[in-house]
């Protein structure tokens, strides 16, 4: 059984991966290899609604999914703090080969963690596109807590655009980096001609046809922490921590100190050493890539965001709480 589980809640490319990293490397939490799509997108997939968005509400999931989930969940936890000194040595990868070859181990050392399992864990979980499923979420883990982390607009969004201009990681015959469902064709996007979509599918994403990249990463940006904001609003106020990316990167032990007693959690010497010496993670090219008319991405995400008015005014109130 899982219990008391920590859901990491945030726009993609906001920081995430890495606060799931410290939460992992702590002896007493368990976490999955990667992300739950696989378990999530079982019933969920957004296929299932014509590739709507990845939205779920609490309404959706049944009670026999529920059981069925919570297993699933539990059934792929690991804790690789059972079987290695220093998980973190696992985590972090900055290289694609190095991040295969980090993907086997964990995979690997995971089955192994999972020899005489505890009956009740405590667990973390991150996947971005969760944002947009917190009130099934909260059904479906009644006791769960919600760490929610932003980050400012103009960083997020730049860290996106990349991210849907990054190629495949080893070679042209594999799926591009973020890729998520084969729809983004039908936009018709201004500097984009790749079939694949990245990142959270958000609601509304077809109103962005014959748009730029930066108008799809400025619309994700939105919808993700409007929904998140709106959707944890409505949960009880203990079981919800919002962190400030930039404020997490600034001050990252003391940080993770908070977070862990929030979590009900023992302080933990292997986190403090963690997020002493951060990784980067999920990296793409820091060199400004260049649109079609020679823009930068600083330009396109000043356009999008002039475009869009409304994230400016979103990013007030979260960065005033």
């Amino acid at each position: 059984m899982i219990e008391a589980p920590i859901l990491i809640i945030g726009c993609p490319r906001s920081g995430t991966t890495l606060l799931q990293y410290c939460l992992s490397v702590h002896p007493e939490v368990w976490h999955l290899r990667a992300e739950s799509h696989a378990i999530l997108e079982g019933p969920f997939h957004p296929a299932r609604s014509g590739y709507e968005s990845n939205r779920v509400t609490a309404e959706a999931l049944t009670e026999g999914q529920s059981e069925a989930l919570r297993a699933r969940f539990y059934a792929a936890a690991m804790n690789l703090s059972r079987v290695v000194s220093d998980p973190a040595r696992l985590l972090g990868a900055e290289t694609p080969v190095a991040r295969l070859f980090s993907r086997l181990s964990a995979a690997a050392l995971g089955r192994l963690s999972r020899v005489a399992k505890p009956a009740r864990i405590r667990f973390v979980e991150k996947t971005p596109k969760n944002t947009l499923r917190v009130p099934m979420l909260a059904r479906l883990f009644p006791d769960a807590r919600f760490l929610w982390l932003r980050r400012r607009a103009e960083p997020n969004i730049r860290s996106l655009v990349a991210g849907w201009r990054a190629g495949p990681p080893l070679g042209r015959f594999w799926r591009p980096r973020f890729a998520t469902y084969p729809v983004a064709g039908e936009l018709r996007l201004r500097d984009y001609r790749g079939r694949w979509w990245k990142f959270a599918l958000v609601p509304g994403w077809r109103d962005l046809r014959g748009r730029d990249v930066a108008d799809v990463a400025t619309w994700q940006y939105y919808q993700c922490n409007r929904f998140a904001r709106a959707d944890l609003a409505a949960i009880e106020r203990e079981r919800v921590l919002s962190v400030q990316f930039e404020e997490f990167i600034d001050e990252p032990v003391e940080y993770m100190r908070q977070i862990l007693e929030w979590a009900g959690l023992p302080p933990s010497h292997a986190v403090d050493a963690f997020v002493r010496r951060l990784p980067r993670v999920n990296q793409t090219s820091s060199r400004p890539a260049r649109g079609a008319a020679g823009a930068s991405h600083d330009a396109e995400v000043a356009a999008a965001l002039e475009r869009l008015p409304a994230v400016r005014e979103l990013e007030r109130e979260l960065t005033a709480r």
